[in-house]
């Protein structure tokens, strides 16, 4: 069920090097889906260029690259804002592609992802209860495996549960 459904879903990795780097103030999306790499971009606006450029001046004392308003900025000052506009990339581009829905995480692994966006409205219903059973899934990820162990077989079902949903998603497309 997994593998069939799995070229169904288009993939975003968010990307940043805020507290692992010095002076890293930005965050980077990319969307994943059929071998194609979409960059997640936006021309930026008045504001949103001087927002960047303020970030640099607090973060170097300097403004290191000057940004443009006009300018096509893959740079992001929050995850939010960075998702938000890969939804608006999903919608534009990518369900025209086939995709039925938009996943946070990674692409090469087959596990339950939270939906952050789907292709067909119709789909709502379906989203939530994915999503639902994506936070239940991670409860169990949570636990504290020195005091229990992780109940993978729970974990197994409620991700096939997860898949047939996909499924449905693809059905209704």
């Amino acid at each position: 069920m997994r593998r069939e459904h799995r070229d169904k879903l288009a993939h975003l990795k968010i990307q940043t090097w805020i507290g692992r780097s010095p002076g890293a103030s930005h965050y980077h999306g990319m969307i994943y889906f059929k071998g194609m790499d979409i960059a997640v971009n936006r021309k930026l606006t008045f504001d949103q260029a001087l927002d960047l450029n303020n970030r640099e001046l607090l973060v170097y004392n300097r403004i290191a690259l000057k940004r443009d308003p006009g300018e096509i900025s893959e740079e992001f000052l929050t995850e939010k804002e960075a998702i938000d506009r890969a939804k608006k990339i999903f919608h534009k581009k990518v369900k025209q592609l086939g995709a039925v829905a938009l996943v946070k995480g990674e692409r090469n692994v087959i596990e339950a992802k939270p939906i952050i966006a789907i292709s067909n409205p119709d789909n709502k219903t379906l989203m939530r209860k994915a999503n639902k059973l994506y936070k239940k899934i991670e409860a169990f990820y949570n636990v504290d495996e020195v005091d229990e162990e992780i109940d993978y077989k729970s974990i197994d079902a409620l991700e096939d549960e997860w898949w047939e949903i996909i499924g449905e998603m693809n059905e209704v497309h």
